[in-house]
């Protein structure tokens, strides 16, 4: 984890460095999302430096064949009661005990689970809102509609809006902005997310690398319904007056852009 763990510390200061003014910001997810692929296999890479390349001796030693050996063991013979024999003799084994990296191991299992399991409840939340609100099919979404929703927001090919949006043109225009999330496919990038935060649960820059997504798929978001939308100013009023409330695990919401 250790090596995973610097790796995505390192790509979030050079991310800050390099790309912080850059709008190109489909180019932006997919580096994020490269970086986060390369953090997830780095701890399954198996790197090896030979101890003669180490020590001066070239390169040709980065090709020396590996000897194997065969050794032979002791038949060794584990009774019921905790006893081991060898060769006619009898040895009492003292019983394992928990050690502090057992410990530890344990604690990181069940934060991990915890965390895996508050995103599971997000989803049956979801659910909830799914079938209780208002459905409306429609080509490339499907609209849930309820009182209980406090702000619009996405989640795969379901878009969720408040009950109480009366008004049609802001409507139609949290709709387009929603409508990207679900089209370019944003909620498997949080998916992915969520994992990488579930397991580095103890290093910060993944959650700051966490809001650096959202935030990014906010920005491709409004540039997507900007682009069909014939009046700016008035999609820019409608984001200085949304009211961001309490946002669900795993979806998209309208929020105010610093």
């Amino acid at each position: 984890m250790l090596p995973s763990a610097a790796t995505l510390a390192v790509f979030y200061v050079l991310y800050k460095i390099i790309v912080r003014n850059d709008t190109h910001f489909q180019i932006r997810r997919f580096t994020i999302l490269g970086a986060l692929v390369f953090a997830i296999i780095l701890p399954f890479l198996n790197f090896q430096i030979p101890v003669n390349a180490v020590s001066g001796g070239g390169w040709s030693a980065l090709y020396t064949p590996v000897q194997n050996f065969i050794y032979e063991l002791p038949v060794f013979t584990v009774f019921a009661e905790g006893n081991v024999a060898s060769s006619g003799n009898i040895e009492q084994v003292a019983p394992a005990s928990m050690g502090i990296f057992d410990i530890m191991g344990w604690i990181y299992l069940i934060i991990v689970l915890f965390l895996v399991g508050r995103g599971f409840v997000g989803v049956l939340r979801l659910a909830a809102f799914s079938r209780k609100g208002k459905r409306l099919p429609t080509e490339d979404a499907t609209i849930i509609s309820s009182p209980n929703i406090p702000t619009a927001f996405s989640f795969f090919k379901t878009v969720f809006i408040p009950e109480t949006l009366e008004n049609e043109t802001e409507k139609n225009m949290i709709l387009a902005h929603e409508r990207v999330h679900v089209k370019q496919k944003h909620s498997w990038d949080l998916m992915l997310m969520e994992l990488v935060c579930a397991v580095q649960f103890f290093n910060p820059f993944a959650w700051l690398l966490k809001h650096e997504m959202r935030l990014n798929h906010e920005y491709l978001a409004d540039q997507g319904a900007l682009s069909n939308n014939e009046n700016p100013e008035q999609y820019f009023q409608l984001l200085l007056r949304e009211v961001i409330g309490k946002k669900d695990i795993l979806v998209h919401s309208l929020i105010i852009h610093p």
